[in-house]
Formats: C-alpha cells, sequence, structure tokens
C-alpha cells in the first residue's frame, strides 16, 4: 500500500499510515503532533522492544512525502521518504509478524490538517507482490527517479533492502545490482548505506534512472546488533547474498544481475563470482574492494572482524580456515567470464593498489572480457570521488 502526504511541518497537526489490529492495537507512520518530527504511534499490546528502527527518524518540514506499507513473509514494514529526493533519506519501522499482539484488521489513513495548503493524503494504490504498478495507475503519485524502497527481513534474521526504480514495468525484466557493504557500516545496518550514506546519492540516482532494482542485505543476524555483520566474504554471508537474489528474482521481473562491492563487501564480490553457486552474474565492480585476506589481519581495526568472521584463533587458523574464500588464493580461471571493473584511490591505505588493485588486474585479466579500473589521485578508501554513478551505470549497461 502506497500514498502520497503532503506534511505541513506544523506542530500541533498530525498525519499517520497505518495498520489496526483485531485487538484494536495500531501501528502507523507519520507527523505527530507532538513536533515535526516523523513519529511511529504504537498502541495497544504492540512491544516498544519489537519496533526496530533502522534509520533514526528525521524532522518532517513542510512538503510531499512518499509513505509505503509492505507485509511479507516474516514482517511488516512502514516507510517514509521525501518525494523531492531521489532514493536518498529513506526512514521507517519494521516488526515482525510474530510480535503482534494479533491480526492485521485494517490499514488507514489518518489526518488533522486535510486541505491543499497544509496536509492531505494523495492516491492510494495497493498492489501484490511488491510491484510497481502500471504507468497509468503510478502517473501523479511519484517521478520516474523515485524509487520504491522495501525492507524486509528473511528467516535468519538477515535485513534486506530491494528499491525498484520509478519507472519500472513489472513485465518487462530489469536489471539488479546487488550491493556488498563494507565493514562498520551504519552500527549493524550496513545494507541501508545506499540510502543512507550521502556520497552515495549521485550512484543510486543513476541506477534508478537506468532502470536498476538495487537490493542489499545487511548480513545479519539482527539489523540491531552491531559488529555481526561483517563476515569478510564468509561462507554465512555468502549464503545470505544468494538467498536475497533468489528472493528478488522470485518477487520480480529481472534481466541481468551486477554485482557492486565497497571495501569489505569486495570479498562478497569474488567469493560469489568463484563460488558459482548463483548464476546470471553479468558483470561486477568493487570501490576500495577488498581482496587480499590475509592483509585485512594487518590493521588493529579490522583484525579482530576478521578473525571472527572465521572462527579463527590466530593467523595460522585464519589461513586455514580462509583457504577457499581468500581471493588473492584463488586460481585466476575460476573468475573467469564476468568483465570487472575497480574504483581505487593511489592514498588507499586500507586497500592500497598493490595489494588490492595490481594483484587483481593480473591474476584475472586472462580471463575476463575486461579489467578496468577509475584511480583517483589523492583520494583515500571509500572517499566520495570514487562513487561515480554515470561512469559505473556505464560500465554496467554494457553487460546488461
Amino acid at each position: 500500500m502506497r500514498s502520497t502526504y503532503k506534511a505541513p511541518g506544523t506542530a500541533g497537526k498530525f498525519a499517520y499510515m497505518g495498520v489496526q489490529l483485531v485487538d484494536g492495537s495500531v501501528l502507523a507512520l507519520g507527523q505527530g503532533t507532538a513536533s515535526t518530527s516523523a513519529n511511529v504511534n504504537r498502541t495497544g499490546g504492540i512491544p516498544a522492544a519489537a519496533v526496530v528502527l533502522p534509520r533514526a527518524l528525521p524532522a518532517l518540514p513542510a512538503g510531499d512525502y512518499l509513505v509505503t506499507i509492505t507485509k511479507d513473509e516474516t514482517c511488516l514494514t512502514l516507510t517514509i521518504q521525501p518525494a523531492v529526493s531521489a532514493g536518498q533519506a529513506v526512514y521507517g519501522t519494521r516488526i515482525l509478524l510474530s510480535d503482534l499482539p494479533s491480526a492485521i484488521a485494517n490499514v488507514f489513513l489518518s489526518t488533522s490538517a486535510a486541505d491543499a495548503t497544509t496536509g492531505t493524503w494523495g492516491n492510494v494504490v495497493i498492489y501484490n507482490e511488491l510491484q510497481v504498478p502500471p504507468s497509468a495507475v503510478r502517473m501523479g503519485l511519484f517521478t520516474t527517479t523515485q524509487p520504491l524502497v522495501i525492507w524486509r527481513r528473511d528467516t535468519n534474521g538477515n535485513g534486506h533492502y530491494i528499491s525498484i526504480p520509478g519507472d519500472n514495468e513489472p513485465q518487462i525484466p530489469a536489471p539488479m545490482v546487488v550491493f556488498c557493504h563494507q565493514s562498520l557500516a551504519a552500527s549493524g545496518a550496513g545494507g541501508v548505506a545506499p540510502w543512507a550514506e550521502t556520497r552515495w546519492a549521485n550512484v543510486l540516482q543513476a541506477l534508478n534512472a537506468a532502470g536498476y532494482i538495487v537490493a542489499s542485505s545487511d548480513n545479519g543476524p539482527g539489523v540491531t546488533s552491531g559488529g555481526a555483520q561483517d563476515k569478510y566474504g564468509n561462507q554465512a554471508g555468502i549464503d545470505d547474498y544468494v538467498s536475497l537474489i533468489k528472493w528478488v528474482r522470485s518477487h520480480f521481473s529481472t534481466a541481468a544481475t551486477m554485482l557492486l562491492g565497497a571495501s569489505m563487501g569486495g570479498y562478497f564480490v569474488y567469493n560469489l563470482l568463484h563460488h558459482r553457486e548463483i548464476g546470471g552474474i553479468a558483470a561486477a565492480a568493487t570501490i576500495s574492494g577488498g581482496w587480499d585476506l590475509a592483509f585485512a589481519l594487518t590493521d588493529p581495526t579490522y583484525r579482530p572482524l576478521a578473525l571472527a568472521a572465521y572462527g579463527a584463533a590466530d593467523d595460522a587458523d585464519f589461513a586455514l580456515k580462509t583457504s577457499n574464500y581468500d581471493p588473492n588464493r584463488i586460481p585466476g580461471y575460476k573468475f573467469r567470464g564476468v568483465p570487472l571493473r575497480l574504483y581505487t584511490g593511489t592514498a588507499d591505505t586500507l586497500a592500497p593498489t598493490a595489494t588490492a588493485v595490481t594483484p587483481v588486474v593480473n591474476k584475472l585479466g586472462p580471463y575476463a572480457p575486461e579489467v578496468g579500473v577509475v584511480s583517483v589521485a589523492g583520494a583515500a578508501h571509500l572517499a566520495d570521488t570514487l562513487y561515480q554513478g554515470s561512469d559505473l551505470v556505464s560500465f554496467f549497461d554494457k553487460y546488461r
């Protein structure tokens, strides 16, 4: 269910979109009367501890917002995002269906400001399988630069994030980019990075405008657990991304799948390629991507995280347990057939050229249609200048 809301941005006015349960409990999202901030309205038997907030709720100045309610196999999700923003600033809450005290009885819109100059709700669209409705229905609801963002939690506790381009037609297969997140990202919600980080803005806008579905995961096991999602390309993380890809493919009309990894996410990109547990990967790219797992142990910040990801006690144990997960130790032919683009900075010390770029070019070059490098002088690890939306789309478009 989705609608637009013209927020008055005025204290004392309220507007909510949400659900009412059989027992009378309410869970809704909108603007509360106490302030001009976005607010989660939770009443009755819905426990506060069960309401997960993947992002802090924002100030809500006057303007147009998109509000979405999504119900999947395990969760009820409510999101709000500025209608003038192309993919940024998506906020919301979600709750496990099993934590609701009773079944969902109604969905509703409510507002105390119902004129065009203060606050009002637009047309409501309800649709199955989370698909964006056809253009004739969609016109006037949101623009082609505005994606529909879905949050879900799978049965293993992984938080999945999927954005569908505003001009998506369900009957026409759309290419998909799977984002593999960096380490220490957003205190346990790394999967939401494309929608939360400013440096991502131009990339997400470019992908949306070019018709790409964007899918990501926080790698679980819970969206509020800091550090547990830093899996450094291990099997549990690979299984999660494979599950995410299969779920999106089963719920949407998809075409080619592209991989995009930032920093630690690079290990997932390379492992998804050489493990070959999922087909249909047409191209891959990394931003300051990791390549040599053993090199990660040399940094005191990331060493304990990398050891924990593989349950290793020391360097020798780590080397043993990562023998099939360290890209630097995998024969080049196992990555065969997939073009690759590497975005790197000359001032990067966490994934430097000598250990994370040159070996990739040398090893994968003979087995890939192309291995291109975009090197930015003076750029540090994950610098803003490495997030180049138009260049990335041009690369992916060649193989979609």
